[in-house]
């Protein structure tokens, strides 16, 4: 349970974290990241939200919590807010299991494990998807003995077929003048993972 606004930021807006926590704490908003960023030789405070959902924030609700962050702070460098942007990422891997188990049984426990650990609940704005860190929720598995990641990329990119060991998930970024695009938020959805079984080597 979020703790009450005036308790996360003492009534005042100082740090970036406080930005985080403001937001956070703020009706329906559910994923908050605030950075610092050039701007004309000077600095913007660029604020990326998506709400408690993983929708895009609406403009009335924006505008509603631009009023509130300016009316909690005092400092005078400028700040703006944008939705987040959602990126699906797609998995492809051969599993090795021990053969006391049912392989759907594992691939199904395997695949839910991935959609939990890689969902929007328990994923941060700008926190990338790494081979090993699959490997280890794989392995947590009791069955699972050996797992050999064959595809691993950002849906619809074009290594979409082959295999990057880390998928980046942007910062916000400006595009032109006072224009920005959020920060980007990875999650790995049930549809895009593909488990297959690989039978052991024969021991000879």
């Amino acid at each position: 349970m979020n703790a009450p606004r005036t308790v996360r930021t003492l009534d005042r807006i100082v740090s970036l974290c406080d930005y985080e926590d403001f937001c956070r704490t703020y009706a329906g908003i559910g994923k908050a990241r605030a950075v610092e960023m050039p701007l004309s030789g000077d600095s913007i405070i660029h604020i990326t939200v998506l709400s408690s959902t993983g929708d895009d924030v609406s403009d009335k609700k924006l505008n509603a919590l631009n009023g509130e962050i300016e009316a909690s702070r005092d400092s005078t460098v400028p700040f703006i807010v944008d939705n987040g942007i959602i990126r699906q990422v797609t998995l492809s891997a051969w599993l090795i299991i021990d053969d006391r188990y049912e392989f759907d049984t594992v691939a199904k426990e395997c695949c839910d494990s991935l959609v939990s650990g890689f969902s929007f609940e328990n994923r941060s704005f700008g926190q990338g998807i790494d081979a090993d860190d699959i490997i280890r929720v794989l392995h947590d598995h009791e069955a699972v003995t050996a797992v050999d990641i064959d595809a691993l990329a950002l849906a619809g990119s074009t290594q979409a077929n082959g295999i990057e060991s880390y998928v980046e998930a942007p910062g916000a970024r400006a595009i032109s003048g006072m224009t920005y695009t959020g920060a980007v938020l990875l999650v790995m959805p049930k549809i895009g993972i593909e488990l297959k079984r690989r039978m052991p080597a024969i021991k000879t």
